[in-house]
């Protein structure tokens, strides 16, 4: 999802801890290792397919603009309510 930003998905892992949900539990949901997960989550040379991120939005009801979109990104790209980004 573009280029890297410090931190990665701050707000994602805010929300995972505000609601309870731990790693393991989102991981083994995604098919993934635990340390896949956290690579991806903090953006450590890997990132979200979009599929799983369509995945994370349906299930935990999710805005994907609010948690995935990084504002700071120079691709210049938004997801739509569809999930498909736009320039």
């Amino acid at each position: 999802m573009c280029t890297s930003k410090p931190g990665g998905y701050a707000k994602l892992k805010a929300f995972f801890v505000e609601h309870g949900i731990n790693q393991q539990e989102v991981a083994d949901s995604l098919g993934l290792t635990r340390s896949t997960f956290n690579s991806k989550l903090n953006r450590n040379h890997a990132d979200f397919s979009l599929a799983e991120v369509r995945f994370l939005c349906r299930t935990y009801n999710l805005d994907a603009n609010d948690f995935f979109y990084l504002k700071s990104s120079t691709c210049g790209t938004k997801l739509n309510e569809k999930g498909v980004d736009e320039l």
